[in-house]
């Protein structure tokens, strides 16, 4: 048990190290939408990525999200 644990912890640490020694970052957002009846009005969705601000990528994903076509109910 306690193996397990010492490699998930350094798998952790690699993630972060990878992520700390990264030479650049892109933000990206994910907006979804959804009613009460997902199964008659279905979901929006929009996405946003390599955007140089998270407030950036948010607001194009949300942009995205509200112009879906395959549900507008959803999209509103």
């Amino acid at each position: 048990m306690s193996k397990i644990i010492a490699v998930n912890a350094l798998g952790a640490l690699l993630l972060l190290m990878a992520g700390v020694w990264s030479p650049a970052a892109a933000n990206g957002a994910l907006a979804v939408g959804t009613t009460s009846n997902v199964v008659k009005d279905g979901v929006a969705f929009g996405t946003a990525i390599k955007y140089q601000t998270e407030a950036e990528a948010r607001t194009a994903a949300l942009t995205y999200c509200k112009n879906f076509k395959g549900a507008p109910k959803a999209a509103a």
